[in-house]
């Protein structure tokens, strides 16, 4: 499959990745948008203080501090998920 684009972030309160996609679409174009949204207690650094990729939750994967937005959120994606689903 093609390459996504993932965005891990911090926040203070429950933020939701619907909530950022939102906010995101309004000044980015739809190809720079991320595909996942996943919420972190902390972002992992190796002992450099760089981010450390392998440690980072895999979008999908249930974890509770992880928010994971690909779900349908309009009434046509989820029409399009049933009919997925059916095939």
């Amino acid at each position: 499959g093609l390459p996504e684009l993932c965005a891990y972030y911090k926040a203070g309160s429950e933020l939701k990745g619907s909530e950022l996609r939102k906010q995101l679409s309004e000044t980015l174009p739809s190809h720079m948008l991320p595909a996942y949204f996943v919420q972190v207690d902390r972002i992992p650094l190796t002992a450099n203080g760089k981010t450390d990729k392998n440690a980072l939750p895999k979008p999908g994967v249930s974890q509770t501090a992880q928010t994971v937005s690909a779900l349908p959120e309009t009434e046509l994606e989820e029409k399009l998920c049933r009919i997925w689903k059916q095939t």
